[in-house]
């Protein structure tokens, strides 16, 4: 099968025959010969199934757009609402592999982590402001990849997979890393918050990348995503087959309230993050955001080469940051989240979730404060 974990691997065995695309794409290696398949080109690798019989990669041409969103999936949102609409691929990874081996690697300058609503977005419109950063924001094909167990799906064993996954995940950074017109910027990744989970992984993968952990009151984080719930509160409702990403049986996850599985899910967030935090890792409050801690921050990403206008940071730090035209006023809700609380929300959140909160704020680590 080759070496995965070093130059190109023969992946041809498994590449992907017959897929249907919106622009009939082209299959397989052949898609690479000749026409916009060369490095420095606008095509960019959008997502990833992992299958037993192939991975296979999506592609689509950004032309000369850039990714400005502070989520991966708007830009291609935004992409497929032009009229045309942009040209799609489907490939192997052989595909991927070849597009991104002329290119000079890529480190990310910064990784973030967050255990959900504690102002990762507002972090993130910070970071892109910054001269010649490029923000993968959640991006679905990076969060897949980091899936413990996934390798069962694929056509991989799990000593194959380790390195097919570092060698993926190097290769999507080059891409776009090197994209057209601005060649070699600083590369942010900000994951999931079930990524959390998972960030012994995270760390494996990318040892010495500064990591900055986003925290927030407990009782906040769990008000906001009861009224409105983010992803991982929304998986409470998928029937399992197995366990839950946090590894809850089946039959535990429907025993629980849904206060319950949030609670507990926040003070699980807050755990992993504790047992693997050390001097790889900065902890920051949502109370602490402000104009100084953005700017340590961007500092500690290596993020700061453009002069600074902190009349710029104000205005954005006055905007709700999850608003896509960047027009809301933002109101600062702790008070009003924490006012709106019942008694089995507090005692859930105390039960469950301000214990570990409470040791990873005072834990040691990289001080932003």
């Amino acid at each position: 099968m080759g070496d995965a974990g070093g130059g190109v691997v023969d992946w041809t065995h498994y590449e992907l025959r017959k897929l249907r695309c919106r622009q009939s794409p082209r299959i397989g290696l052949e898609a690479m010969s000749g026409g916009p398949w060369v490095s420095g080109s606008g095509w960019r690798p959008t997502s990833l199934a992992i299958k037993p019989g192939a991975v296979s990669v999506f592609w689509t041409d950004f032309g000369d757009e850039q990714v400005d969103e502070p989520f991966f999936h708007w830009t291609v949102e935004r992409l497929n609402r032009k009229e045309p609409p942009p040209e799609e691929e489907v490939t192997g990874l052989s595909a991927l592999f070849e597009h991104a081996r002329p290119l000079p690697p890529v480190n990310p300058a910064g990784l973030i982590l967050h255990v959900s609503r504690c102002g990762s977005t507002l972090v993130a419109r910070s970071l892109q402001r910054r001269a010649k950063v490029v923000l993968l924001g959640e991006m679905g094909a990076i969060g897949s990849l980091l899936t413990p167990g996934i390798h069962l799906t694929s056509p991989y064993s799990e000593p194959e997979w380790l390195a097919v996954q570092r060698n993926v995940l190097d290769s999507i950074i080059r891409i776009f890393a090197h994209g057209p017109g601005d060649p070699g910027p600083r590369v942010v990744l900000k994951f999931q918050s079930a990524t959390l989970l998972h960030i012994a992984a995270v760390k494996r993968i990318w040892p010495g990348t500064p990591l900055l952990i986003l925290v927030r009151d407990p009782l906040e984080v769990l008000l906001s995503n009861y009224l409105r719930p983010g992803g991982w509160v929304r998986a409470k409702q998928v029937p399992l087959l197995e366990k839950s990403l946090f590894g809850w049986s089946a039959g535990d996850v429907h025993a629980m309230s849904m206060l319950e599985y949030i609670a507990r899910g926040i003070g699980e967030f807050c755990r992993s993050a504790l047992a693997n935090l050390d001097a790889q890792c900065a902890v920051l409050d949502y109370t602490d955001l402000n104009e100084s801690t953005l700017d340590r921050l961007a500092s500690l990403f290596q993020c700061d080469g453009a002069p600074r206008d902190h009349e710029d940071d104000r205005k954005y730090l006055n905007v709700y940051s999850k608003d896509r035209l960047q027009q809301q006023p933002f109101k600062a809700d702790q008070g009003a989240v924490s006012s709106g609380a019942t008694s089995a929300m507090m005692a859930a959140v105390a039960r469950w979730a301000v214990e570990p909160y409470e040791a990873l704020r005072a834990a040691e680590g990289r001080s932003l404060r």
